[in-house]
């Protein structure tokens, strides 16, 4: 026994612990000592581990094809399975107030339509190794070129991180390359309450009840009055107008450039495409990205408008080409003496970054108009 738990348990070191159905708290105490040693996502995994050595054993042994033999060890390995969830349950019941559900504790409510048995184990491993207090999951919006549905989960982590997010992301990438069509993302409680608080369009559309699947905490979300949200979404119908009429202004000046000025024709695609990015991020979370590069603004739109992605692709070889040269006009085109752009590329990126603008304000009315539906 450690010396942190022969200072927060002295009463252990005394005498043998025994069970005693008398004295439910003396239970929970060992329970908790064993909890302390053995959090229930390394408890599983040990008994996982302990599982399948005893089948490698059958095989070496030549008794695998025993049928009730393996039958019964497996009912026996569930059982202990929940049994060790429940006495986690048990240990955790009264300390705080979370209704924790067993089906929860195991990892998903399988309830959840778009959670399919393909997606399960990758969530619930994500789970295990995270331990989030919440899970969210909803479909992405989905782009005329992806044919395969596409999710969204969002890990909402307690404020004090057992684990740093740099630590996390490549576990959340490694599961990404195995199952592409799942994207993960992190946000520690106290920066959800806040974005609720402030009336973050994005989480306010994403992060419902019907979209939560896994709830350890069992605490309620931030309620918003109606007021607020209405106060809230006129505003952002105020912003996003304005911004995106400055990118529609840019383009229509761009192409009176292309011919006599292509360095400034380059720089005006430039601010049509970082305002139609803009338009969007301001509206939907609230405050401004204050960035002109491009590649940060279109990392945003992964989550707010995946759609905005596919005009520049950047796992497309000629989409990072272009969007890299477009991200370069905002200061070479104005600073940089021989920089230039080619008329074939500049065509391109004409042709392209049109398309943003309007893809731009679909996205906002189709936020507006789900707001409007869920109220």
């Amino acid at each position: 026994m450690n010396d942190e738990k022969i200072l927060k348990y002295p009463e252990l070191t005394q005498k043998e612990c025994e069970i005693d159905a008398e004295n439910p708290e003396r239970v929970k105490l060992e329970l908790r000592v064993f909890y302390l040693d053995y959090p229930v996502h390394k408890t599983l995994d040990i008994l996982d581990k302990m599982y399948h050595g005893w089948l490698q054993y059958q095989v070496v042994a030549g008794t695998y094809d025993m049928a009730d033999g393996l039958e019964d060890m497996y009912f026996f390995y569930d059982r202990l399975r929940r049994l060790l969830i429940a006495a986690y349950v048990t240990m955790r019941e009264g300390e705080e107030s979370s209704k924790i559900v067993l089906d929860d504790v195991i990892g998903l409510k399988k309830c959840h339509p778009a959670v399919s048995t393909e997606l399960a184990p990758a969530i619930e491993l994500l789970i295990r190794v995270i331990q989030p207090e919440k899970v969210f999951l909803w479909k992405k919006q989905q782009s005329n070129l992806k044919v395969r549905e596409e999710f969204e989960v969002l890990f909402i982590l307690q404020d004090r991180l057992q684990q740093k997010f740099i630590d996390l992301e490549p576990k959340l990438d490694f599961i990404h390359a195995a199952q592409s069509h799942l994207h993960c993302s992190l946000c520690v409680n106290g920066a959800l309450v806040e974005a609720f608080k402030t009336c973050d369009l994005l989480y306010l559309s994403y992060c419902r009840p019907e979209n939560l699947i896994y709830d350890l905490s069992g605490k309620p979300m931030p309620k918003i009055a109606s007021v607020d949200l209405l106060e809230r979404k006129a505003k952002s119908e105020s912003t996003f107008q304005w911004t995106i009429q400055l990118a529609h202004s840019f383009y229509v000046q761009s192409q009176d450039c292309l011919k006599d000025s292509p360095r400034l024709a380059a720089f005006l695609l430039h601010q049509c495409a970082e305002h139609s990015y803009r338009a969007l991020i301001t509206a939907f979370r609230g405050k401004e990205k204050k960035t002109h590069d491009l590649f940060a603004l279109h990392k945003e739109m992964e989550q707010i408008a995946p759609e905005m992605c596919m005009v520049f692709p950047v796992e497309d070889k000629e989409g990072q080409h272009l969007l890299e040269l477009l991200n370069l006009t905002y200061c070479q085109s104005r600073y940089q003496e021989d920089f230039a752009v080619s008329r074939d590329d500049l065509k391109l990126l004409s042709e392209r970054v049109c398309k943003l603008p309007k893809l731009a304000e679909t996205a906002f009315n189709k936020m507006m108009l789900f707001l409007d539906l869920t109220e």
